[in-house]
């Protein structure tokens, strides 16, 4: 019978192979078949499991953004990086993401936030208001009316 690590390396091992698959879809592909929910669920179990039994590899989807950008979109450079919320799912995982953009911009005070529906969608546009140029990004709106 194979132990908890050879069950868990196999695991490792499907894990990142189908999160492959689903990154492809997404970015490549242009044509998700998963829902992103799912897609969290599957990346966070990975995340859990490399961690768990130290089986991490720099060809991971944990340790890789995405994939490369598709060539019918244009690049655009930044003048400050863009930060990730790291799929904040709830209360807690938000203000440590509102930590790291405070101390990231080195502001005391709080940044301000707005929302709004995007195509009906169940995401939604998060602006943060960085004084100087707003960004977007996308949280579930499921989850801010959890959060209340």
């Amino acid at each position: 019978m194979a132990s908890a690590r050879e069950e868990a390396k196999k695991e490792i091992l499907r894990l990142r192979e189908e999160i492959e698959k689903h990154n492809r879809h997404y970015y490549v592909v242009d044509n998700p078949v998963i829902s992103d929910a799912e897609y969290d669920r599957l990346f966070r179990r990975l995340v859990e499991l490399e961690k768990k039994y130290k089986f991490t590899a720099p060809d991971s989807p944990t340790q890789k953004v995405g994939a490369p950008p598709l060539e019918k979109f244009g690049t655009v450079r930044h003048s400050l990086p863009m930060l990730s919320l790291n799929n904040a799912n709830n209360r807690e995982e938000m203000e440590e993401f509102e930590e790291r953009i405070r101390g990231f911009l080195k502001i005391p005070q709080p940044v301000e936030y707005s929302t709004g529906l995007r195509n009906g969608d169940q995401a939604c546009p998060l602006v943060r208001d960085l004084r100087r140029s707003s960004e977007f990004l996308l949280i579930n709106k499921s989850k801010l009316l959890e959060n209340k």
